[in-house]
């Protein structure tokens, strides 16, 4: 009897041990979800990077600059639209994680950023294309402890050119830190298309604020199509 208790003690003391050293969630590098603009544009990651507009002619996503698109700035094409009074996206390149795809530490891990601003408070930091599942997740769970994981994956029947058949995991596989409080974590990996559609993400967000900004982008979306839409019944009018 003794020893079951014992044992019974040390489970629980491990667990309370791991779920202390977890870390909270607040950041991506030292990017701080709820800073604010000025903050973020000082922060050391930016540091010797150059604040591109988006009223500016956009050429693509190069090492050193960070793009920005926010109210009464138009981009001249369809990249990254917002426009929102209470919005602001920021996004850039940053080397974030080892590149441990040979085998061995051999520099960083490039991955694009995507910062989302609501009300002038960081209310998401969005990593595209982070290091495989495998190598950021031990990471992350050496960070914040064991995560939840939510398996949206489905088995379809693909065909190659040749006539071949084959099943494909189709659907969102995803990881999650920190359920039901203010700030989550999510690493999520997308497959689509039978094999030709493959994406990975890493997010960081304030649930409030995130949510508040999603609603605002969707109601500034839709007011641009109802738009074009009138104007496009002007312009038939003639």
């Amino acid at each position: 009897m003794m020893k079951a208790a014992r044992i019974v003690f040390l489970l629980v003391c491990s667990l309370v041990c791991a779920m202390s050293n977890a870390q909270p969630i607040a950041s991506v590098s030292n990017i701080n979800i709820g800073m604010s603009e000025d903050e973020f544009l000082h922060s050391p990651s930016l540091q010797g990077m150059r604040v591109m507009d988006m009223g500016w002619k956009y050429r693509g996503l190069d090492a050193g600059e960070v793009w920005r698109t926010k109210s009464g700035l138009r981009p001249q094409n369809d990249e990254e639209k917002i426009s929102g009074a209470s919005t602001a996206k920021y996004f850039f390149l940053l080397p974030l994680f080892p590149d441990l795809s040979h085998g061995s530490i051999a520099g960083l891990w490039m991955s694009r950023v995507n910062v989302y601003f609501y009300e002038g408070k960081l209310a998401s930091i969005d990593v595209v294309n982070p290091p495989e599942k495998a190598q950021l997740l031990d990471t992350l769970k050496a960070k914040y402890g064991d995560a939840k994981v939510v398996n949206g994956m489905k088995i379809v029947t693909c065909q190659n050119e040749l006539g071949a058949k084959f099943d494909h995991d189709d659907g969102t596989l995803m990881y999650r830190w920190g359920e039901g409080k203010p700030v989550v974590a999510e690493y999520r990996i997308k497959k689509w298309n039978c094999e030709n559609g493959l994406a990975r993400e890493y997010q960081v967000f304030d649930r409030v604020s995130y949510n508040k900004l999603r609603s605002e982008e969707s109601r500034l979306m839709q007011a641009e199509k109802d738009n074009e839409l009138k104007q496009k019944a002007q312009n038939s009018a003639f």
